[in-house]
């Protein structure tokens, strides 16, 4: 018995930490997605007659909002 509580407690550890990394991964995902979202995009529109700043502006709110709307999935699609 004493086996089995301590093999449990191990892969809910196990499962408990999995889920952390998986967080993390996709933090780290986004995170990225709006740096590199933001520089293509400013790039995109740079013949525009936008001043830089405001478009670095623009592209990384847009960024933003997607990050806080899209899945990890969804965005990784885009």
């Amino acid at each position: 018995m004493r086996h089995s509580v301590i093999l449990l407690a191990t892969v809910a550890l196990g499962l408990s930490a999995c889920g952390e990394v998986k967080e993390a991964a996709q933090e780290g995902f986004k995170t990225e997605f709006v740096k590199s979202f933001t520089t293509e995009c400013a790039k995109a529109a740079a013949n525009t007659g936008v001043p830089t700043d405001k478009l670095n502006q623009i592209c990384e709110c847009t960024a933003t909002e997607l990050v806080e709307t899209q899945s990890v999935t969804d965005l990784a699609n885009l």
